[in-house]
């Protein structure tokens, strides 16, 4: 299986435990969603096939940093970049709350 390491820088104030949270209901699985051990997951259908997605937090909330991972047999540049676009919106990253 191939894989693929990148950061997201979300607009601050941005806390990860409780999007993570409020997208699995505060229950740790909802449908696609799994937020176990501090790592949010999701399977991603992308241009090239299923990808999982898994994220998590690097920074605080003040200074956010997330440290995601995509893993599929087929992964190419293009769905890495599917998965970037994808992560930052499901947890709304570019979001500025303030």
């Amino acid at each position: 299986m191939k894989r693929a390491l990148f950061s997201i820088r979300p607009v601050p104030p941005f806390d990860f435990d409780l999007t993570a949270g409020y997208i699995t209901y505060f229950r740790g699985r909802y449908a696609t969603d799994i937020f176990e051990n501090g790592v949010y997951r999701r399977l991603l259908r992308l241009s090239g096939g299923l990808a999982l997605l898994s994220v998590r937090s690097t920074g605080t909330v003040d200074s956010p940093t997330l440290a995601a991972e995509v893993q599929s047999d087929c992964l190419d540049e293009e769905m890495i970049v599917e998965a970037r676009e994808s992560a930052a919106w499901l947890l709304g990253t570019d979001d500025d709350l303030t």
